[in-house]
Formats: structure tokens, sequence, C-alpha cells
């Protein structure tokens, strides 16, 4: 039985390699100019089972507690940034969901039913059609 795993690789050449990196390159600068874009968030607005529960003004540092369907879920801003601090949901995903900044985004505890919200004013943006 012969092995064939690396004949492809063997088939490759300076120009394909060439492309492949210019490609990738392309993507990460795409990529960091659309995260640039994105319009800061001024508040968070926080919603247990779809109802509005709080909003958290995200220029002012420090935690907010709010009662999930599990029990009461830790929100901390620092810096311009909301993250999940602690949730008593089983998995922890909304905590490694991270910081979050921008207009738009959002944090979800499917356990505790809750959903966080990043507003903002929308973004300046030139006409890109117009219909009749």
């Amino acid at each position: 039985m012969s092995h064939r795993g690396g004949r492809w690789l063997r088939a490759t050449r300076t120009g394909d390699w060439l492309l492949i990196v210019l490609l990738l390159a392309g993507a990460i600068v795409a990529q960091l100019n659309l995260a640039r874009r994105g319009t800061a968030g001024e508040m968070a607005e926080v919603f247990v089972e779809g109802r509005l529960r709080a909003r958290i003004a995200l220029d002012h540092p420090g935690p907010t507690w709010v009662a999930g369907r599990l029990g009461p879920v830790e929100l901390m801003v620092e810096a311009g940034t909301i993250r999940v601090a602690d949730a008593p949901c089983p998995h922890k995903v909304c905590i490694r969901m991270g910081r979050k900044r921008r207009a738009g985004e959002t944090i979800i505890c499917i356990p505790s039913h809750l959903l966080v919200q990043i507003t903002g004013r929308p973004a300046q943006r030139e006409i890109d059609a117009v219909t009749r």
C-alpha cells in the first residue's frame, strides 16, 4: 500500500505559494479594515426573556448584576467594553464570548435567557444605491 498524502504538496510551485500568501494577506487586511469601521458603542441594553432589564453606559466602569433565569449574572464594564464576568449557566459560553464594544455586537446566555446588545450612533455611511 503506497502513501499518496504528500503528492499535492510536491506539485505546488513558487507561484502557487505566492498566490496563497497574497490571498491570505488580502483577507487579513480586509478584516482589519472592517473591524476598524464599526462605531463604538455607547450603551449596553440587557434583556432577560425578551424584556429590557437594564441600560448600562459603557463609559462608567464597574460591575452590574442582572437576574437571569438561572440566577444573577455579573456584567463588567471596563474601558468602554462590556463582558459577562460570572454566570450560573453550566458551560459558561457567555463568559468566553469576551469583551464587546462596537454598536450591534451581542452577548447571549441561552440558559439564563439573557441578551446584551451594544447600541450607539449609526455610522455615517455614503449612499450606495438609490431606487425608485
